[in-house]
């Protein structure tokens, strides 16, 4: 069963990657809302991360200077029908 992961709030690196750990090998990751500050540490998390580019440009912060791909609102829901079940944390 895959899962997408949803994280939402704005995690030290070793707290990520502790929770990487959680993510199975074929999940995935979306930094959204205050979860796009770690978009800058996610480099080594081993599995695909994707940055909402609207909660990122909110927050003034520069898409060049992240680890992750930039998605919008229909990206993200076509992610959610491509997995078995999401979790936000």
């Amino acid at each position: 069963m895959t899962t997408l992961h949803l994280l939402t709030s704005n995690q030290s690196f070793d707290r990520l990657t502790e929770q990487a750990f959680l993510v199975g090998p074929d999940d995935a990751i979306v930094l959204m809302a205050e979860g796009v500050y770690c978009a800058f540490s996610s480099k080594n998390l081993h599995r695909p991360v994707y940055v909402l580019n609207s909660d990122l440009s909110l927050r003034g912060l520069n898409p060049r200077d992240i680890s992750g791909k930039l998605i919008d609102y229909n990206e993200l829901i076509g992610l959610l029908t491509q997995f078995s079940r999401s979790i936000s944390w």
